[in-house]
């Protein structure tokens, strides 16, 4: 601390030598003429505990590195959720797993996001350390996805499980970039900063899929194939792509990235109530976490089980998809609608501030969803093959409002936390854990659920079905013999859907849709209960006397 002191007063002299100025030349000297009560003045002086921006150029650079060294490794992290989303679940049918529990299988990834999320939410707040913990993650990560890439050559379905909750437990990093931010930024920054962080990695879950459409003509993979070809191809790669670039980035990030300290003044002064949090601003507080921890939760459920179980609709039920070569298609609509929706917020923050307040895009997006979900049910009978046109509609309504929405629940529980910082205390990172543990478990059950009663199927409810029995082809490969009109069976190779029904679409759907739409109803009354960010009382820390209460929006 004593030399970073030096380095602060010796910048400021250097600085007024070079300007000529016969002013104040030592920060102790410019402070002391400061009132210590006129926050205004510590404001408008530029103090960055004030303004969350460095005096020091080169502590303004290190903290600029240090954002998009999050940012980056953030979106990537992101990427890596939803990179295999475009095979994984052909994948688990043709390595045979359970229909039942590919739910697990792929949810295992937010499992181990799920244990690791309040852990590093503890170490944080005690240690005040985020370098090293997102680092640490990064590795993990890395392993996991490697792992991943073997699954193929490896054989049985469960090493994907085991790939999965071992790169999700590196994941659980994420949960610590909205801390980062909220310690770093001021509360007129922190919508736009979080809207960036959230909204890049909500892009990068809805089109991490397209990454597998660069790796489509890569030879069809099947039991007799090389080993080579068992190791690299289209169900495999994802894996491998998430592994290089998780690795190198762990190197880029440890070396662009600083913890936050008031030494480098990469943090800012955290708003402080007059005097301890009262019971009813406890009682207030905690209600609010309490509800909204539990919207998060079941927002989050219903969405990734809808995101999770993509393949399935669109083979089982539009048999609209035979081999690797059609899988691009599942995941268009969701790619165009999250791209749109993250212009449009990003633009609409900036230049419609009211109309874009997260408050009313939570709202709008909450109904969205219900939308998007009534699109995809089978309202002409199990058997009934949809209009195609219906699935992109809604799978682009889909990507527009997660999108959209995720970022702005959060960012309304970070303005909450700052309005009761009298509550919270040195506990943001707990906090906001806590959201990352509901998000996580959200992404974790809904998958589970949603796998566990809807799956590819004949009409009568038989899995990997042949109908007039197994063959082989002139290379040895395990094909479906004559007439494959009423087969249901998914090879490495070629996908027979076209006797496949998605068993209990029809009742589940509608549920899912009548949950989306009483969710909405409680987003739109909780946000209307609670909408006033009115933090009272503001004071510094320590003032005997508070001065006139000051409003933030």
């Amino acid at each position: 601390m004593y030399y970073a002191y030096k380095k602060i007063k010796s910048h400021y002299k250097r600085k007024a030598e070079r300007e000529g100025s016969p002013g104040v030349t030592d920060p102790d000297e410019d402070r002391s003429r400061q009132d210590p009560d006129d926050e205004e003045q510590m404001e408008a002086d530029g103090d960055p505990l004030y303004t969350g921006k460095p005096r020091d150029p080169a502590n303004g650079r290190s903290k600029k590195r240090a954002w998009m060294a999050l940012l980056i490794t953030g979106f990537a992290l992101a990427v890596d959720f939803t990179m295999a989303m475009m095979s994984i679940q052909a994948f688990y049918y043709s390595l045979r797993g359970p229909q039942n529990l590919f739910g697990l299988t792929f949810g295992a990834y937010d499992l181990g996001a799920l244990i690791t999320a309040p852990i590093l939410g503890y170490l944080s707040d005690r240690f005040h350390v985020f370098k090293i913990l997102f680092a640490t993650c990064l590795v993990i990560n890395a392993l996991g996805n490697l792992i991943y890439a073997f699954t193929f050559l490896g054989g049985p379905w469960y090493m994907m499980l085991i790939a999965r909750l071992v790169a999700g437990v590196g994941a659980g990093a994420l949960g610590l970039g909205a801390s980062y931010c909220s310690q770093t930024t001021t509360v007129d920054q922190r919508q736009r900063r979080l809207v960036t962080y959230r909204t890049s990695q909500s892009v990068a879950r809805m089109v991490g899929p397209f990454i597998g459409y660069i790796f489509l003509g890569l030879p069809q993979v099947n039991s007799s194939s090389s080993t080579a070809l068992k190791v690299f191809n289209w169900y495999t790669i994802p894996g491998w792509v998430a592994f290089v670039v998780v690795a190198a980035l762990s190197g880029l990030f440890w070396w662009m990235f600083v913890d936050p300290t008031v030494e480098n003044e990469h943090v800012v002064r955290r708003v402080e109530q007059a005097g301890e949090a009262t019971p009813e601003r406890r009682r207030e507080f905690y209600s609010f976490c309490g509800i909204w921890m539990g919207l998060v939760f079941f927002a989050t459920m219903l969405q990734f089980g809808y995101y999770s179980n993509l393949f399935a609709v669109f083979a089982g039920q539009y048999h609209a998809i035979n081999d690797q070569y059609d899988q691009w298609k599942v995941f268009l609509g969701i790619a165009g609608g999250a791209c749109a929706a993250s212009v449009t917020y990003r633009v609409g923050v900036k230049a419609l501030p009211r109309i874009f307040d997260e408050r009313y895009v939570a709202m709008a997006t909450s109904w969205l969803f219900m939308g998007a979900v009534l699109l995809v049910i089978p309202y002409g009978g199990a058997t009934s093959v949809p209009v195609e046109a219906t699935f992109y509609a809604s799978t682009a309504m889909f990507g527009l409002g997660v999108v959209m929405f995720g970022p702005s629940v959060e960012i309304i529980l970070s303005k909450k936390v700052t309005q009761y910082q009298d509550v919270v205390g040195d506990n943001i990172a707990k906090i906001l854990g806590v959201f990352y543990m509901a998000h996580a478990s959200g992404r974790f059950a809904g998958p589970l659920i949603l796998a566990a009663v809807t799956f590819i199927a004949t009409p009568s409810g038989q899995t990997h079905y042949c109908a007039n029995g197994y063959g082989t082809d002139s290379s040895g490969n395990p094909i479906c013999l004559g007439d494959t009109d009423t087969s249901c069976a998914i090879f490495p190779d070629i996908y027979y859907v076209e006797g496949c029904v998605l068993k209990n679409a029809q009742p589940v759907y509608a549920v899912w849709a009548g949950v989306a739409g009483l969710l909405a109803t409680a987003y739109t009354v909780t946000i209307w209960t609670w909408w006033s960010y009115d933090v009272g009382v503001v004071v510094v820390a320590g003032e005997d006397e508070p001065p006139l209460g000051e409003k933030a929006d």
